[in-house]
């Protein structure tokens, strides 16, 4: 079974609730309809710009961000978020108009299981909403990304973080990993082994970027320490059996590695983006992490698919 069809599976035992807050967006429309006309979930469709629902199902519910009942309950949330802040009341009843900040906190409030957005807004839109209605999960210090890339004979890999941070410090990459590797564990099932990557591996050469990998290796032994890690590894080092035995005998994680954590934001979207187009591989993300509850990102270039697959991780993750 390929690992969307096991995604479906999955999803349709665990039968989540999905919040879109773009319902302006075609591909949302369709992608909604697919999932409820197949009982995988009950969908939640924000109205945007005091549209009508387009269509009626039995597991579809239209929210108007004007009128719905549960405004009181998600100012309240809201409030208690960001007057810390100095965000008044007003300010909130002004946010809340915004539909990722609606969705946002339907699904902070444990109204929806998953909220996926982006497909019209911004990374940054989106990540922003996020933060301010629903909070890091207590074991994470930023919000960052993976991809989980499934290759043509249906081996799972995780490559991280190619979509939010783009030069890491060395305590975020050792979050990134951590959190990465939670995510892949959650979703595949797969016991995760991490390689921090480098253009260097085990003292092969010496560079400030060799260092900073070294050092969030020694952070994430301090800190973290619950899943196998390597590092400083080159690519070849942590994927080739043949190629480890030379470099790192002795690694645990060289030749076997499935969690990639790459040094910084233009590697990791390089990198993915070579495996998918040249190797033909699906890549499912990004997928945000470290939330306290899943708000998942789309890509502005999505497919119907690609916001079918994401709504399956999210009901997963939740």
């Amino acid at each position: 079974m390929k690992f969307t069809e096991l995604l479906e599976h999955k999803a349709f035992q665990k039968q989540g609730k999905v919040l879109f807050p773009r319902s302006s967006d075609d591909r949302i429309i369709k992608a909604a309809m697919f999932l409820a006309q197949n009982e995988i979930a009950d969908v939640f469709l924000v109205l945007n710009n005091k549209a009508k629902p387009t269509f009626q199902h039995p597991r579809v519910q239209w929210l108007d961000p004007e009128t719905d009942s549960k405004q009181p309950i998600l100012a309240e949330h809201l409030f208690s978020k960001r007057k810390a802040k100095g965000w008044t009341l007003e300010m909130v009843e002004k946010a809340l108009k915004d539909p990722l900040y609606f969705g946002a906190c339907y699904l902070a409030t444990n109204l929806v299981d998953t909220c996926v957005a982006g497909s019209i807004a911004t990374t940054g839109d989106v990540i922003r909403a996020a933060i301010h209605s629903i909070g890091l999960h207590r074991e994470s210090e930023t919000i960052s990304s993976s991809f989980i890339m499934e290759l043509n004979d249906d081996k799972l890999l995780s490559f991280a973080d190619c979509a939010v941070i783009p030069e890491p410090t060395e305590a975020q990459l050792a979050n990134i990993a951590f959190d990465s590797s939670k995510t892949f564990e959650s979703l595949t099932g797969i016991t995760p082994k991490i390689a921090l990557l480098s253009f260097s591996t085990r003292g092969s050469a010496e560079h400030e970027r060799v260092e900073k990998i070294r050092n969030a290796l020694t952070i994430y032994k301090d800190k973290y320490n619950r899943y196998a890690i390597d590092g400083e590894l080159q690519f070849d080092a942590a994927w080739d059996y043949s190629v480890a035995k030379r470099k790192a005998p002795d690694s645990s994680v060289a030749g076997d590695a499935n969690v990639f954590i790459f040094p910084n934001l233009e590697s990791g979207n390089i990198g993915y983006k070579l495996v998918q187009r040249l190797a033909n591989a699906s890549a499912m993300g990004p997928i945000l992490q470290g939330l306290n509850k899943p708000m998942l990102d789309l890509s502005r270039g999505c497919s119907i698919s690609d916001i079918i697959h994401t709504a399956y991780l999210g009901i997963l993750m939740s």
